[in-house]
């Protein structure tokens, strides 16, 4: 995952703690396919797609941008 995604989301993020976010955004990523995969998701999978991106979104933009 550092390799594939991680590594390359450090290089594009700007401001502090570049690492960190960019592996808290691969966390919140990781965490929702692996829920796919592991729960019940009828309810988010679903669900309006652009309601979802606007909820989701909003924790991942958090992390994209610089403090």
């Amino acid at each position: 995952v550092r390799r594939l995604f991680i590594d390359d989301l450090v290089e594009a993020l700007q401001g502090e703690d570049c690492v960190v976010r960019a592996e808290l955004i691969a966390a919140q990523l990781n965490g929702f396919v692996q829920a796919s995969f592991t729960t019940d998701t009828t309810t988010t999978m679903g669900a309006d797609l652009d309601r979802v991106v606007e909820l989701y979104g909003r924790a991942i933009q958090a992390l994209l941008e610089p403090t």
